[in-house]
């Protein structure tokens, strides 16, 4: 009887703590998944809008919880998940931005041009409806 109390008790507490630190893993490894996405995405901006390269087209998963902006030259990757803090990644740029953002999480071929001196950043949905 008193083994069977005391595996109670020790499943009643080490299920709650087993559960918060998957949680926790879970969070750090979406947060890595947005950092390596607005890091990507900036790079590629970066080397088009500096001359580096005449363009760029690459498939990229749009993690959960991001949403990508713009205003003039400056592009904002914006990462924030339900009761939690936002992190933003924004970078300037030479060119005005002009885009069009994913509008959810998936996969989006993202091409960068430079037109009419504008910077064309725009992600394509690769989901067929």
């Amino acid at each position: 009887m008193l083994i069977a109390i005391g595996l109670t008790t020790v499943v009643m507490v080490a299920v709650p703590i087993l559960l918060y630190s998957v949680d926790i893993m879970l969070a750090g490894s979406r947060y890595e998944d947005a950092n390596h996405f607005a890091q990507t995405v900036h790079s590629l901006v970066a080397d088009v809008d500096s001359g580096n390269s005449t363009s760029a087209s690459v498939e990229v998963v749009v993690p959960r919880d991001i949403t990508v902006s713009a205003d003039a030259t400056h592009l904002s990757i914006k990462y924030l998940p339900e009761g939690e803090e936002a992190t933003i990644w924004t970078e300037t740029y030479n060119h005005t931005i002009l885009l069009t953002p994913p509008t959810t999480m998936g996969t989006y071929l993202l091409t960068i041009d430079i037109k009419n001196d504008l910077l064309v950043i725009t992600f394509e949905s690769l989901l067929k409806s």
